[in-house]
């Protein structure tokens, strides 16, 4: 029988999760999201030299971080059936919301929460198939543009949730749009998963990323068509297009 280079139940990548507390780790993940433990390993100092952790159909490895370590907290994304549930759930359990669960143009909701270990969990869910069109279009609506600078306007390191703006924050007479300079470069997955065809991929690349300015108090005032403030301003244009950067 020929040698299986990836063992069954293994995919090409498996992320470490680093903490001064793995034990804690494993019962948050166990119950936010459904975690089955695989395996613990303990050195006779008592701390957690290995240990793996199913969620999904994903293994997830972690271990106590040595004495003097700097801080590593992990990025994840974690795809589920109900972002809304599963993000309440993470919250309940001891986590902190970073962002709130948002729709965003490419066709998943999205929520954010930190681990009381220090890990950010994105937790989306495909809510719906978006064409690149309908993608293009979006960017400049202003609802989505708004949640989009909702979730990367966020501090992920930062201590608390991070509250939604307006659709738009005006300063004086200067208005500044929430993205600009987006573009949409699609292309299909190469190769097959497991016998099935790859998602479509999709890249944003954003050239001039989010901007909020102005205060909550001074909304928008809606019988001024979005940006209309800007038309003539031909300085402080920010790379990529947009207009009132400061």
């Amino acid at each position: 029988m020929a040698m299986q280079p990836i063992p069954d139940g293994y995919a090409t990548v498996t992320p470490w999760l680093i903490s001064q507390d793995t034990p804690r780790l494993i019962d948050y993940v166990t119950e936010a999201f459904g975690a089955v433990e695989l395996a613990r390993v303990t050195g006779a100092d008592g701390r957690v030299e290995h240990a793996e952790v199913r969620i999904g159909d994903s293994v997830v490895m972690l271990f106590d971080a040595a004495p003097g370590w700097p801080s590593t907290p992990g990025f994840l994304r974690l795809y589920v059936e109900d972002a809304d549930e599963t993000h309440r759930r993470a919250v309940a359990a001891g986590g902190t919301s970073v962002t709130d669960v948002t729709h965003l143009f490419f066709g998943d909701r999205v929520g954010r929460v930190r681990d009381p270990l220090g890990h950010l969990w994105w937790i989306q869910a495909r809510v719906e198939e978006v064409s690149a069109e309908e993608m293009q279009r979006r960017l400049a609506d202003p609802v989505f543009t708004a949640a989009m600078g909702y979730v990367q306007g966020a501090d992920l390191l930062g201590p608390g949730p991070h509250p939604r703006p307006a659709l738009e924050r005006r300063s004086g007479n200067r208005c500044h749009p929430a993205v600009s300079g987006i573009t949409i470069i699609a292309g299909p997955a190469h190769g097959q998963v497991r016998g099935k065809p790859a998602r479509l991929a999709w890249w944003i690349r954003a050239s001039w990323l989010i901007r909020w300015t102005g205060y909550p108090d001074q909304p928008h005032n809606p019988d001024q068509p979005p940006n209309s403030a800007c038309q003539s301003e031909k300085r402080d244009k920010p790379p990529g297009g947009g207009c009132g950067s400061q």
